[in-house]
């Protein structure tokens, strides 16, 4: 930051990214497309790590968990999905929105996941299990972002 000095450039093969974080350590970043891959990277070697295959839309969202130990993308169609950073397994998918997901996040104590939707409502979920613990409604349009207020 201080020289303004491009450090490393990640390159897909494909569709442009809609989303990039860093993980807790930033030693790796996750990548969302407009194709329905996440991708790990290796930010010291700009080398793809794991590609994160499952959704079968457009990715919006993808963010690691505090811990760094997982990632989860978020998609417009409609789900969520929670992967192992090590592996790029799968470990949960979150369905129950009606339309789109704008954007989802980990609590701060990664225990959580919030997700945002187009059909105007947030779901709370156990990261552990997948299990969907409460539906937030009320809102009168589509909600575009997601996340937990700090301890």
């Amino acid at each position: 930051m201080e020289s303004g000095k491009c450090l490393q450039t990640l390159r897909a093969q494909g569709p442009p990214f809609v989303s990039a974080a860093f993980s807790p350590d930033g030693a790796l970043a996750i990548t969302g497309s407009v194709n329905p891959v996440a991708q790990i990277w290796s930010v010291a070697s700009g080398k793809c790590l794991h590609s994160l295959r499952g959704h079968t839309n457009s990715l919006l969202s993808a963010v690691f968990s505090p811990d760094g130990q997982k990632v989860l993308t978020a998609s417009i169609d409609g789900c969520a999905k929670i992967w192992r950073t090590e592996t790029g397994e799968c470990l949960h998918t979150l369905e129950g929105h009606q339309q789109a997901l704008c954007a989802a996040s980990f609590s701060p104590d990664g225990a959580q996941v919030l997700s945002a939707s187009k059909d105007q409502s947030a779901k709370i979920w156990c990261a552990e299990t997948g299990e969907c613990l409460q539906t937030l409604q009320g809102h009168k349009g589509a909600l575009h972002s997601a996340a937990f207020s700090p301890p």
